[in-house]
């Protein structure tokens, strides 16, 4: 049931309860809304409504429920690791995400030349790694809210990656927009 219809339905078990409900007022109530949502939804076929166009209209909750919603595809995804995106769009001057990691995910030593990058542990363990021009580690944390190392700001320009620890980790990620891929400089490529 959509957030609408919990807030009708919460409103009217109230008024029934109290034995104030107009039944007239709920039929057209629910009749609306039923209408609503058969149009929404046809419209959705013929590809004239996205729902997640709407979604910044409502507070999205970041809760145990769609950790494991995240964490689950994490686990079915070659990749081992899955983004939720909260922006709307990769054109969107702030990204936030949150990214789940599983143990054996791959993240490239990266940098962004012009973005800082925020990562701050929502759930498990990981640990963000910093390196030299030569691949050699500048610095290196685990990030674990139990232990209480939440998270890191990475500068601009600085080579990082990510680690996955522990199963179900996620991290939620803060950068600036516009999506760019990794520039030409943007993957570091250490020879053994």
């Amino acid at each position: 049931m959509s957030l609408l219809g919990r807030r009708i339905s919460l409103l009217y078990s109230e008024k029934v309860t109290k034995g104030t409900v107009d039944f007239v007022e709920l039929n057209l109530l629910f009749g609306t809304f039923l209408f609503l949502s058969v149009t929404l939804s046809l419209l959705s076929r013929l590809g004239w409504y996205r729902a997640s166009a709407f979604r910044r209209f409502f507070m999205k909750n970041i809760d145990e429920k769609l950790l494991n919603e995240v964490s689950a595809q994490a686990k079915e995804s070659p990749r081992l690791r899955m983004n939720y995106n909260f922006h709307q769009s990769l054109d969107e001057k702030c990204h936030r995400f949150l990214n789940a990691v599983e143990p054996g995910t791959e993240i490239p030593i990266h940098r962004h030349p012009t973005k800082d990058e925020s990562f701050v542990v929502l759930r498990g363990k990981v640990r963000c790694s910093t390196y030299n021009d030569d691949g050699s580690v500048m610095e290196s944390v685990v990030l674990c809210v139990e232990e209480g190392r939440f998270g890191v700001d990475i500068p601009k320009g600085i080579w990082h990656t990510l680690e996955s620890l522990e199963r179900g980790s996620v991290v939620f990620e803060c950068k600036a927009g516009v999506f760019l891929g990794h520039e030409v400089d943007g993957i570091l490529e250490v020879h053994d």
